[in-house]
């Protein structure tokens, strides 16, 4: 019984230690802790924000009226006038993505994090903010640019980390817009 708990211990605290392995340089990570990055950005932060967008845009979608006297629109989402109804919701999944984005920067979902926070920039009607957040996106994960950066090396750890911070400062930036 002792000897039983003694390995289940072991194993835990070499699994723990496994995943604790400094960064030498961007994306340079232990396959476990690339499993758990890539894991928790997926269905805690980036789920769940999918899940608020597509239920705020069957809302909004279910909000239209068409009028069959003017042309109807390609999009019923945008033409609705209050965005303000699902704002709030939208606001909690932007909130959930920027932490994605600064706290799993190394997971493949940080893409996908940034095009879903600027659809749903767009779909609370931030046009601004929409357009900042996917230039950004453009800018940083564009095929050309990426191979440009790994020609010249990697980022260094510390503008990787200003870039997650920047995020961050975004989102709250917008947060705090949007109180206002």
């Amino acid at each position: 019984m002792v000897n039983k708990r003694f390995s289940i211990l072991l194993l835990v605290a070499i699994l723990a230690f496994s995943g604790c392995a400094t960064k030498k340089r961007r994306g340079d990570v232990s396959k476990l802790g690339k499993f758990y990055h890539n894991t928790t950005a997926k269905f805690n932060g980036y789920f769940n924000a999918n899940v608020i967008y597509e239920e705020s845009l069957l809302l909004l979608k279910d909000a239209h009226k068409d009028n069959y006297t003017q042309i109807l629109p390609l999009y019923p989402e945008s033409d609705v006038q209050d965005a303000g109804s699902v704002a709030s919701e939208l606001d909690r999944g932007v909130e959930k993505l920027a932490v994605v984005i600064s706290l799993h920067r190394v997971s493949e979902w940080t893409d996908d994090s940034y095009l879903l926070m600027g659809k749903t920039q767009y779909l609370k009607k931030d046009y601004e903010a929409a357009e900042e957040t996917l230039e950004f996106f453009e800018d940083e994960f564009d095929p050309v640019n990426i191979k440009k950066k790994n020609k010249k090396g990697q980022d260094s750890e510390a503008e990787t980390e200003n870039k997650g911070r920047k995020a961050a400062k975004a989102a709250k930036l917008q947060k705090d817009k949007d109180k206002k």
